[in-house]
């Protein structure tokens, strides 16, 4: 086989070539560089062939031949095209008496006999399966959800209370997005099409006594459709900001920017979107970052995913391999004090005179010393979730 180059016959599509060299990370965030790097434990989970090939073997593969289409040429989903063109048959492969691998030239001698037909075996009954899926429903403005959806996160009056939908009348928990010509499609074919799944989701229902004017939050799987059009409850970070709140759990608002609190204050609590925009004052990332949160009484938190925070750092440029570490380190001090606590619980239980008393201070000191080294520790050094 070898690949063609199809790059001519394509003259306006906006793509990448193929790529010859690249670095293969581990689901902690580490970049192994070849298969001898790797540790035991993951030598199973990796094929040999998502390693870059050897500068010979690139040489003759010309994987440059490929074809990448990126999501921001074209406003596209994600491709990737190769053309592959045959050159000479696999060693053992018959080359004359098979088409796309099925016999032609059967024997006569090799068919099997007709005979009657109650000696044919009979023919299964074939299983109907159907979907059982929810209905979508389109909300309208007389829905209470919309007014308090769209005043609490100031969606722009060119967002239309159609272009959410969701899945049951009585619930109502989910909020799904979909652009106009979805729904119209959708609404046109209501009973000659089954839609089994659609829309970006939106917004959530997530209660709060703190928000009592709206019970949604704002989600991270809808940043690059739902932003635009959200006028309120955005902020600007700075990278080290961004660095903050997606490496903690619940970052204090004093560990902030002055700037980043200075808006905080602003803002009520509740839903938040957080967005850091390249500038001359701070240059790196040299791209838009959004981030979706929550706005506490005296604390921020990041609702992406450990992926999603796990990506967001790497383009920050920090070291994850730092961070897993930091983490574990957490984990262990809190199963330490955990056992200390336990053990204290043991201690007040001893019935015999004065032994409990005594083994009770020892477990307080040996607390009250693990909390003085946890004060200690440098900001940023706590809460970071991205591996667990």
């Amino acid at each position: 086989m070898e690949l063609v180059d199809i790059t001519g016959d394509l003259p306006n599509l906006k793509c990448s070539r193929g790529l010859s060299t690249w670095r293969v990370m581990t689901k902690t965030g580490e970049f192994v560089d070849n298969p001898e790097e790797l540790p035991d434990i993951l030598k199973t989970q990796f094929k040999m062939s998502v390693f870059p090939p050897s500068p010979q073997e690139a040489e003759r593969f010309n994987l440059d031949r490929c074809i990448r289409i990126l999501p921001h040429q074209q406003d596209t989903g994600g491709f990737f095209v190769a053309v592959l063109r045959k050159l000479a048959h696999i060693p053992g492969e018959k080359e004359d008496d098979t088409v796309w691998g099925t016999p032609v030239n059967q024997a006569a001698g090799d068919k099997r006999p007709a005979g009657n037909a109650e000696d044919q075996p009979k023919a299964k009954k074939q299983k109907i399966y159907g979907y059982k899926e929810d209905p979508f429903f389109f909300m309208d403005e007389a829905n209470p959800i919309w007014p308090q959806v769209k005043e609490f996160f100031g969606l722009a009056d060119c967002f239309s209370s159609s272009q959410l939908l969701y899945r049951s009348e009585q619930e109502q928990s989910t909020l799904y997005y979909v652009a106009p010509v979805i729904r119209d499609i959708t609404q046109r074919n209501d009973g000659r099409i089954r839609f089994i799944n659609m829309g970006v989701k939106a917004f959530s229902r997530s209660p709060s006594p703190l928000v009592p004017s709206c019970d949604f939050r704002i989600t991270m799987e809808s940043m690059g459709t739902i932003v635009p059009f959200v006028k309120k409850r955005i902020v600007t970070v700075t990278s080290k900001d961004a660095i903050i709140i997606t490496s903690e759990e619940n970052p204090y608002t004093d560990k902030l920017s002055a700037g980043l609190q200075e808006q905080l204050k602003e803002l009520s609590a509740g839903s938040s979107i957080f967005v850091f925009k390249p500038s001359a004052e701070d240059p790196t990332p040299a791209c838009e970052i959004v981030f979706c949160g929550w706005r506490g009484k005296t604390s921020v938190r990041c609702f992406g995913s450990r992926f999603d925070r796990a990506h967001i750092l790497s383009l920050l440029g920090e070291d994850l391999k730092e961070i897993n570490k930091k983490v574990e380190e957490k984990k262990k001090e809190k199963a330490r004090l955990k056992a200390l606590e336990e053990e204290a619980e043991i201690a007040k239980d001893t019935t015999a005179e004065g032994d409990g008393e005594v083994k009770e201070e020892e477990v307080k000191e040996k607390m009250e010393e693990g909390e003085e080294n946890k004060e200690v520790k440098k900001d940023g050094e706590e809460d970071v979730p991205v591996k667990e």
